[in-house]
């Protein structure tokens, strides 16, 4: 079978590099074939701009054998092809023909300036080749509730956690719980004790992922106690400026959060491949995660892959109460360990150095989860991506109230004029 992986161009594709680049492997993995595209409203039609990356795989580059190509969380794909819907529409209609399955990996594009009367994206969809897309966040009512206008042309919708299921439920297309596909590791998981004494977090710096938590905790960490920060984006920006430092990245004192840590010892790795990653998770105790955003987490949990990517190198969870609740996934003292969204960077502190001592209970968690991740490997995700595309799934269907279709009209009329 031959299966085609859309994204559309934005900033910030973040863990979406890896979701393509997995799940890409995962049908490999099953004897597909596998072609990848980036849709795009401007520039020219064909293979993006190409360039040997391999002398910066320090900076995050890496070669991807799923897409056959350099990726990078922040800076995105080396030669991917592209294809500008706006002017060849028609070369869109005729390529899908040769595919039996479409994975539409962001699956609308939002309304911003670049996408202003733009409402040729609408034909995208226009063709017989049977096509689903995936939701990656809680944001859909809000930021993209016209997806209900494309209703009749998808066969479901895979959503990657909780609160993408169940925010969802305003949309009456087929939907069903798919996590994120992974790549398992036959590598030897360490015990807690021949670990170092390392928390880590590992993000695309957005302002719902709560990087400043982390650093903010960093100055109050035992002695002997580390902390590795890994990532980029807008966020970190604004934390490191001079001229342009958020207000809510200071502390009362007018002293920046930032150069605290980085005092105290924090070791900001930038943005990492997947490589470095695994090396750090394999050989750190604690991955902790603060995400949380009161729009996505209304409807339910939202765990980042980077949870379950530590969890497969033995890297204990240490996630916020906030971040995990209404989890259908995922149980507090059997997978991960919780923390208070809300208590200060202190206690913050002496939760996580509480957790680095008691080594008994993080082999108990690193031993539940070696069974746990077991049902993200890639092939078996990819074959529920399969399933759902061909109506073999059980899923769910929602009901649109009248609220949602008039958000949805709204937001369509950006695209297609008022």
């Amino acid at each position: 079978m031959k299966i085609l992986i859309t994204t559309y161009k934005i900033q910030d594709l973040g863990g979406i590099i890896n979701y393509n680049e997995t799940l890409a492997k995962g049908f490999k993995d099953l004897g597909h074939e596998v072609d990848a595209m980036v849709l795009k409203n401007k520039g020219k039609t064909g293979p993006g701009r190409v360039k040997d990356e391999s002398a910066h795989a320090h900076n995050g580059w890496e070669w991807g054998t799923g897409l056959n190509c350099w990726m990078h969380q922040k800076s995105g794909w080396e030669g991917l092809d592209e294809l500008n819907y706006s002017e060849d529409i028609s070369a869109w209609k005729r390529l899908v023909k040769n595919y039996d399955l479409i994975v539409h990996s962001i699956s609308v594009p939002t309304a911003t300036k670049q996408t202003v009367d733009d409402s040729a994206w609408i034909e995208v969809y226009d063709h017989l080749t049977p096509q689903i897309c995936v939701i990656h966040d809680g944001n859909m009512p809000k930021l993209y509730p016209h997806l209900h206008f494309m209703k009749e042309k998808l066969m479901g919708l895979a959503c990657v956690h909780d609160a993408a299921f169940n925010s969802c439920s305003v949309l009456d297309i087929p939907r069903r719980l798919i996590a994120n596909p992974h790549n398992l590791t036959s590598n030897e998981i360490y015990p807690p004790w021949e670990r170092t004494n390392s928390v880590v977090s590992v993000q695309t710096f957005k302002r719902c992922k709560r990087a400043d938590k982390f650093v903010r905790m960093v100055p109050h960490l035992y002695d002997g106690n580390s902390a590795i920060l890994c990532g980029t984006g807008i966020e970190y920006h604004y934390m490191v400026s001079k001229e342009k430092v958020k207000m809510d990245y200071l502390e009362k004192d007018g002293s920046r959060i930032w150069e605290n840590a980085v005092e105290s010892g924090m070791d900001y790795r930038g943005v990492v491949n997947s490589g470095n990653r695994d090396r750090i998770f394999s050989q750190s105790k604690l991955f902790v995660d603060f995400s949380y955003s009161k729009s996505h987490n209304s409807h339910g949990s939202v765990f980042n892959r980077t949870m379950i990517e530590a969890m497969i190198q033995g890297c204990v969870p240490v996630m916020s109460d906030l971040t995990m609740q209404d989890n259908s996934l995922f149980k507090e003292g059997v997978n991960y360990i919780s923390i208070p969204f809300d208590a200060d960077p202190k206690d913050h502190a002496k939760l996580v150095d509480e957790a680095m001592r008691d080594e008994e209970r993080l082999y108990l968690i690193q031993e539940n989860n070696i069974r746990t991740v077991e049902r993200f490997e890639r092939s078996i995700i990819a074959q529920e991506i399969i399933e759902l595309g061909f109506g073999q799934l059980k899923t769910t269907i929602g009901k649109p109230t009248k609220e949602f279709i008039a958000n949805a009209e709204r937001k369509l009329s950006h695209f297609i004029g008022a």
